[in-house]
């Protein structure tokens, strides 16, 4: 006996509507259907400017092709990019397998060896840049012929320690403009009690002299200096950004954001 009413218009439903948007039908709560719950992916952590990206020294690159310290520079930043994306991966593609304690202890593990691979790589790494810069310099003074004293250094000198400062400062700008290498030199390498100049106003001659005379070179060496930076930058920042989201799990707030959400998750689940 039925106590359907066989009149009564038949119930519509659009069967295309995901189990997961609509209360579950009688059927399903009786053969244990559940609705769909979209299941939580982890966080890939965010990364600062410096290991973002190894395109830091893309424009280097391209206005001094001849220039190697770039090339190397970019692959070395590349390897740091590359470590991280690695972690990311692992972090991401867990084995549905092994427990979440093992996938942690994997992820630890990995991360601390990557750190420790970059760390040690600073010294070389700073030491290459370091070599790099000062040989670009010595080629740049060579080319403004001031990489030795002067053949008449020390009547220069002579001449500029008997001027009032004012007249001494106005006769080694009007020298730098002219592009007289006998005068920079003579500043440049003299003694600063003999002529009265300091070590910053000789950097500061040299520099005017410099961009006056070979304005492309110091244009490179200011290119190959960014690029160390950047480089070096991103080798302390990859270590730190390691340690606080894949060494120091718990200590990270992304990490803490991630792990209540999929407590959330896993609520859900055994609420259905």
């Amino acid at each position: 006996m039925s106590f359907a009413d066989e009149n009564a218009a038949p119930v519509k439903r659009d069967d295309m509507t995901p189990a997961h948007s609509r209360n579950p039908t009688a059927m399903e709560a009786t053969i244990g259907e559940k609705p769909e719950v979209k299941k939580l992916e982890p966080e890939t952590p965010r990364r600062i400017d410096t290991i973002g990206s190894a395109k830091w020294h893309d424009t280097a690159m391209e206005a001094h092709p001849d220039n190697h310290f770039f090339t190397s520079a970019k692959g070395d930043h590349l390897s740091i990019t590359n470590a991280l994306d690695m972690l990311d991966s692992v972090n991401k593609t867990r084995d549905p397998r092994v427990t979440d304690a093992a996938h942690a202890e994997k992820l630890t593990k990995q991360a601390e060896q990557a750190a420790q691979r970059i760390t040690d790589r600073i010294p070389k790494t700073l030491q290459r840049s370091a070599d790099a810069i000062r040989n670009h310099q010595k080629v740049m003074d060579d080319a403004l012929k001031i990489s030795m004293d002067s053949d008449h250094g020390r009547e220069i000198r002579e001449r500029l320690s008997r001027m009032s400062d004012d007249d001494r400062r106005n006769a080694i700008h009007q020298a730098a403009a002219d592009g007289d290498h006998h005068v920079m030199a003579a500043v440049i390498h003299g003694p600063g009690f003999l002529t009265g100049i300091s070590e910053a106003d000789k950097a500061k001659f040299k520099d005017h002299y410099a961009r006056r005379h070979a304005p492309q070179l110091v244009k490179e060496l200011e290119s190959m200096q960014r690029s160390a930076d950047k480089l070096e930058a991103a080798h302390f920042d990859a270590v730190d950004h390691i340690n606080r989201h894949y060494v120091n799990r718990k200590a990270d707030p992304d990490v803490q954001r991630a792990t209540e959400a999929q407590k959330r998750y896993d609520d859900v689940l055994r609420n259905l």
